[in-house]
């Protein structure tokens, strides 16, 4: 298994795109607010330290909420590397 930690700043929604990869996922909110959707599922919002995890393998795509910038730590857990480019920005 392989751990792969990011810091991230959300800036600006992620579009219509969702994200799936193998193994999991932890996101903890260090500053902001984040809304979290799952593909058929209800939306979850993560204040400043709040944490959230789930299989990689369900669709999911997060937005902040409101104008400021989001700051967290995304935490995949897999076999393999997360979807998503390699600014920072999911």
């Amino acid at each position: 298994m392989m751990l792969e930690a990011y810091e991230l700043t959300i800036t600006s929604p992620g579009g219509e795109s969702w994200f799936t990869h193998e193994g999991e996922d932890l996101v903890i909110v260090l500053s902001g607010k984040l809304l979290v959707e799952f593909e058929g599922g209800e939306p979850m919002t993560l204040n400043e330290g709040d944490s959230l995890h789930h299989p990689g393998h369900l669709a999911h795509k997060w937005h902040p909420i409101g104008s400021e910038r989001v700051r967290v730590v995304h935490v995949v857990a897999s076999g393999g590397h997360a979807h998503g480019d390699s600014s920072g920005r999911r």
